[in-house]
């Protein structure tokens, strides 16, 4: 893409090129241009072109702004050794309407932006109170707006971006969400993380048309809304917000989102007591957990026939293996027979090390070797073995060079996006075993967000698929497939190989500490599987 530069190289302490911050900037807009262009109305191409078109003083300033938490800057604030001439550079941002400076702002928020310090030497006669919210608070009594703001800006003149609005839109089309921002080129360029090289079509980007991002972006401000605002607010706009969530939507990544705000305004709403209205939001999610939280509500107003109907549903066609079980289970409180091995141990007092390594240090002592690696062995294992699929170009998956994953890593979907493009290499001719540690060695140390290169050095790596061997590598990979967003977590605690070279997974569970679900899951997993593993429950004698 044009607008690229050569990747620098960071050096910890060290100030990066005088040029480094500006260029990370012109990469981002222009690789928005280049993949958003016919998307952009009017002022946003403008905005574009007048940060591509401004002088390089100019660019290394504005560089260093939008990296800053505004919406407030102080001109005495903006001191840096690469810009020559940091008055002209502000002149050139104010004449191309990127700044505007000494806006008219609530005094409150200025006085917020000052130190207590200077604030008690800029208005003298105001009593000397604290904290310094009542130290504004008495200023702000004591004088007019106008004289506050025109008492700062003799001494501390402020600007604010012209349209903040537009840059956090480049920055959600460079990155695909609202939370990433320039920080991820320091860690690449510092070396700290080296990313897998992935491809970043325009055809495979992540708004389709306008009126995707227009609906991706009216959701993000009705989400904050909703998060920002009382409860009480909330719940009385629930049914505004549930009507403008409302219909699936062919965008993947839009509708996940979609799903995601009404599952959290289902939870709002059960907390308040809500329960029809928590119903409703739950009702157009097509994600879990809103089944079984639809469920459990049916249940508490005493709708037991219509939650036993929605039951049957989810058995019929369970979105997750957790939801399944919550089918089957609920809402009987009866403990269920263990299916697999369970060992008690009486224990009399806490041992001071953690209880997982004074476990592993007893299981050590005849030969046997260990680790404790819990979701790390699956997870590492499984993104070894699909590796291809992981960074497979499917539309919306990638929108940055900065990525460890795609972005439906964990959806449901994310096996069935990529099975017409990508032979799956459990069937292939090459052994699993084989692929593990050969993708190992080609891929050591490049990012993968199901991959724990610290965990696993090749020697240990070698020992683990040995250990387990083929056949049960394979269905251990297999059933993380079925459902990794559940296999993700829960898996037992200790990986260990006794001298005889057997493998077993053991959960460690101390006095008090319950089993939970997505624990049980994985371990009647592993027992229906036929690959070794128990609980070892510690228990204080009565």
């Amino acid at each position: 893409m044009s607008g690229t530069k050569q990747q620098v190289t960071l050096v910890q302490d060290r100030a990066p090129p005088p040029d480094y911050y500006a260029q990370n900037l012109s990469v981002l807009v222009h690789f928005v241009l280049e993949q958003y262009h016919d998307l952009l109305d009017k002022s946003e191409l403008d905005c574009a072109k007048a940060i591509l078109d401004i002088s390089p003083d100019g660019l290394r300033l504005l560089a260093r702004i939008v990296g800053r938490k505004g919406p407030v800057f102080f001109v005495n604030q903006m001191n840096y050794g690469e810009i020559d001439d940091r008055d002209a550079a502000l002149s050139e941002l104010e004449s191309r309407e990127l700044i505007n400076t000494n806006p008219c702002l609530p005094a409150d928020e200025l006085l917020a932006r000052v130190t207590i310090p200077q604030l008690r030497s800029f208005f003298p006669s105001v009593p000397g109170v604290s904290p310094k919210s009542r130290l504004i608070e008495s200023i702000v009594d004591s004088n007019t707006e106008s004289s506050i703001r025109a008492k700062l800006q003799s001494k501390f003149p402020w600007f604010c971006l012209c349209q903040p609005e537009i840059l956090d839109l480049f920055r959600l089309l460079f990155f695909g969400d609202r939370v990433s921002d320039f920080s991820s080129f320091v860690v690449r360029d510092l070396g700290i993380v080296e990313y897998e090289s992935y491809s970043l079509n325009r055809r495979d980007r992540q708004f389709a048309s306008r009126g995707e991002l227009n609906t991706y972006l009216e959701w993000a401000s009705l989400s904050d809304a909703m998060h920002e605002n009382e409860e009480s607010h909330t719940v009385d706009q629930a049914d505004v917000y549930i009507e403008a969530l409302s219909g699936d939507q062919k965008n993947r990544t839009i509708d996940r989102y979609r799903s995601r705000i009404l599952n959290s305004l289902g939870r709002i709403l059960e907390r308040a007591e809500c329960r029809r209205l928590a119903i409703k939001a739950y009702r157009r999610s097509n994600s879990h957990p809103a089944r079984e939280r639809m469920v459990r509500v049916l249940y508490r107003s005493g709708r037991r026939q219509a939650a036993e109907v929605l039951q049957d549903r989810i058995l019929e066609n369970p979105w997750s293996r957790e939801e399944e079980q919550f089918g089957k289970h609920f809402p009987s409180r009866r403990r269920r027979a263990d299916k697999f091995v369970v060992d008690t141990v009486d224990i009399r007092e806490s041992p001071a090390i953690p209880i997982e390594q004074h476990v592993l240090q007893h299981l050590c002592e005849d030969g046997t070797v260990g680790w404790h690696l819990e979701n790390a062995l699956p997870l590492t294992l499984f993104g070894l073995v699909y590796w291809d699929w992981v960074f497979a170009s499917v539309p919306g998956a990638f929108t940055n060079p900065f990525q460890t994953a795609p972005r439906d890593l964990f959806w449901s979907e994310f096996i069935d996006a990529r099975q017409r493009h990508c032979k799956d290499p459990v069937n292939s001719q090459v052994p699993l075993v084989t692929r593990v540690l050969e993708t190992a060695e080609s891929k050591r140390g490049k990012a993968n967000r199901l991959v724990s290169w610290d965990l696993f050095p090749d020697d240990r790596l070698e020992r683990i698929v040995n250990a387990l061997g083929e056949s049960s590598l394979i269905r251990l990979i297999n059933s993380v497939k079925s459902d990794l967003r559940q296999f993700r977590s829960g898996f037992p605690d200790l990986t260990v190989i006794d001298e005889n070279g057997k493998i077993e997974f053991i959960e460690v569970k101390a006095p008090g500490d319950q089993i939970q679900r997505n624990q049980r899951i994985w371990l009647e997993e592993l027992a229906s599987i036929d690959v070794p593993a128990r609980v070892i429950r510690f228990v204080t004698p009565n």
